[in-house]
């Protein structure tokens, strides 16, 4: 008997697995995992003399860490990872953009009304007031749109964990 293993990191179900001793189904391809308190890299010599004084005749290949391994297992989502932070950056510096483009242009088509404040002796930082009041606005568009998608996605999560909290544990259990 074994204990309930992922063959990935991001298997959720644990499938069943029967293990067979090599004579009784042998396989073109054997894999050994060992473990070590050590660095394993000092392990791989050891081991290639034992694999070689155990059967001459087997070659011992594609010899690496387990976390060599697990970074090989894992590359496509470190570069899906990448990618979306990438776009994620490419996302912010557009949006800067639009509320910089908008801002400017408030800014351009009320250049009279600035102009003749400032004219009457508006102080600079009620010119700045004004305008950041201006921008207030699209932080309020922004904070509306964030607090719109949150509710769209907890909204999308809602059936699900429904049918999650309904699943009778017998039930469940006696279909595996």
């Amino acid at each position: 008997m074994a204990a309930d293993i992922r063959s990935t990191p991001w298997d959720h179900d644990i499938s069943p697995v029967i293990y067979q001793p090599f004579r009784q189904a042998p396989s073109q391809r054997v894999h050994f995992l060992l473990r070590t308190t050590g660095d394993p890299r000092a392990l791989i010599a050891a081991a290639r003399t034992e694999a070689a004084r155990i059967d001459p005749n087997q070659p011992v290949q594609d010899v690496r860490t387990y976390r060599k391994t697990m970074d090989h297992a894992l590359i496509g989502l470190h570069y899906v990872a990448s990618m979306m932070a990438v776009f994620g950056v490419i996302a912010l510096m557009l949006s800067a953009a639009g509320v910089y483009g908008v801002m400017a242009c408030s800014v351009a088509e009320r250049t009279r009304e600035i102009g003749l404040r400032r004219a009457l002796g508006a102080q600079d930082s009620a010119v700045v007031w004004m305008v950041g009041r201006w921008g207030a606005h699209d932080i309020v568009s922004f904070a509306a749109g964030i607090l719109v998608l949150s509710a769209a996605a907890m909204l999308a999560c809602y059936v699900p964990v429904r049918r999650a909290l309904a699943v009778d544990p017998i039930v469940a259990l006696r279909t595996e």
